[in-house]
Order: C-alpha cells, then structure tokens, then sequence
C-alpha cells in the first residue's frame, strides 16, 4: 500500500450517498480518516451504520459520491491488491463446515499466498483477538462468542503487520462478555497505533464508543447527526433525542469521557 502521510488521509468519503431524497438509506455525508486512527460508528437500529460500512467496501454503489483508499478511488483497486491493505468483518459470517479454528484463520491470508494453519500470523492473530485458546478446535462446536472472535483473527490476520491498512469491523463485540471486550478492544488500539492502521468500527454500546475510539459518528435515520471527539458527540439531548430513551450521561474526569447509563 502507499506509504501514507498525516496530509494523506487512508480513508476519503467525499459525499457519498445511497437512496435518494424521498428515501435515503444514506444521505450525502463526507469524512477524512487518518493513520493511527479509530472511528466508532453508532446510531440506533436503522440507523445506517452497516449500509456505511457497505459502502466502503464497495459491496454497495453509492448513489452518489466517492470513496477512496489511500487517494485512490475504490473501484480502481484491483481486487488482490485491495485484499492486502483493507480487511472487513461482517456482522455474522456462518460456516456450516467443520473447519478447524486456525483453518478459518488462514483464510485471512489467502490474499498474500500464505494460508497455512500453522503459520506464525495465524497464532498471532488468535492471540490478539482472543481465540488462541480455541486453537485446534471445530469452528462449528464454538460458541457465538468463541465463533466471533475467531473471524475477527481471521480480519486480523489478513493485514498483519502492513502499515496503514484500513480495517473495518461490524459490531465485533456483540457477543462477547465484558472481560473479553476490554481484552480485545485494548489488543486492537495496540495494534492501530502500532500499525497505522484506520479503524472503522460500528458498535451499539456508546460507553465502549467512548472508552475505545478517537472520533464517534453518530447516524440516525441515515443521517449523520454529529461527527467528533466523543466528549462531543456524547451530549445527553443529542443521545436522548437519537435514540429516543430516558436516560443519564456521566463524565469521568480521569479519562476524559462521558459513560451513558439508562434511567429505571
């Protein structure tokens, strides 16, 4: 990939959109991300947020607008190569074959000619996400929690150790408890800051959007509704009014940020 500098963002969205006016999935929003870079995406159910990711990836057309990676438009990346510097993990990603874990794993490098079980970066990339203890184990045989973290070795594995690629994870926490989201949230911020890497990463807890990320967008409606810091972002009547719920939002002076609780 192109060796990136701070005046060349990894990733562009330049007005992108998909729908049209009377019926936007997305309406036209622009953004910059930077190397070294985590951008949580939230907004409630609807929101917008994987018709996003979608369109990063070029699984969706926009209706209008660009994307462009490395400044250099999506479609124009031949798809290996494209493969070796931009890893997606989708929502849920099923597998009716008894694979074993490390098998999925490899998967990940199939893009670079090395997809071999028993290749160092595989082990390395289930010890960063949390699946290195599920080494040797049939992915059908995991649990949700397990199978996830699995994939996300896989996502990981497929751009180890490539400065600034772009990594695009949608809602990889959402089946883990709190132990394996705090070691796996603090594995992936080693490694973005490490690596350069940009990442995008939906997720529906705001307090882990707080905690985990640089910058938060918050969709609602397939509308960006505030794009910023989280201390920004994360205002009571901005989060009351998206996500149309009661609730009390608290600022931790010692890490500079706002947890949200619900009101009973």
């Amino acid at each position: 990939m192109t060796q990136t500098t701070a005046k060349q963002p990894v990733l562009t969205v330049k007005e992108v959109s998909l729908g049209k006016p009377d019926s936007w999935r997305l309406q036209p929003m622009s953004l910059d991300l930077n190397s070294g870079e985590i951008l949580a995406v939230c907004g409630p159910n609807g929101a917008g947020k994987s018709t996003l990711l979608g369109l990063l990836t070029g699984e969706l057309q926009p209706s209008s607008g660009e994307v462009l990676v490395a400044n250099r438009p999506l479609n124009a990346w031949p798809a290996a190569e494209l493969a070796r510097c931009r890893s997606r993990m989708e929502q849920s990603t099923p597998l009716s074959f008894d694979f074993l874990t490390q098998e999925v794993v490899a998967l990940g490098r199939y893009a670079w000619g090395d997809d071999t079980a028993d290749s160092p970066i595989v082990a390395e990339a289930m010890q960063a996400a949390g699946a290195y203890e599920l080494l040797g184990r049939k992915i059908t045989r995991l649990s949700g929690g397990e199978q996830q973290r699995v994939q996300l070795a896989r996502v990981l594995a497929q751009i180890w150790q490539v400065p600034n690629a772009l990594l695009l994870l949608d809602e990889p926490m959402s089946a883990q408890d709190l132990g394996q989201q705090q070691q796996v949230l603090r594995n992936l911020k080693k490694l973005v800051k490490q690596h350069n890497w940009s990442l995008v990463c939906v997720l529906h807890d705001l307090n882990l959007a707080s905690v985990f990320s640089d910058r938060l967008l918050m969709l609602d409606k397939g509308k960006v509704q505030a794009l910023g810091k989280p201390t920004e972002v994360l205002n009571l009547q901005r989060i009351s009014s998206v996500y149309k719920a009661e609730l009390t939002a608290y600022y931790h002076p010692e890490n500079n940020r706002h947890l949200v609780m619900l009101d009973d």
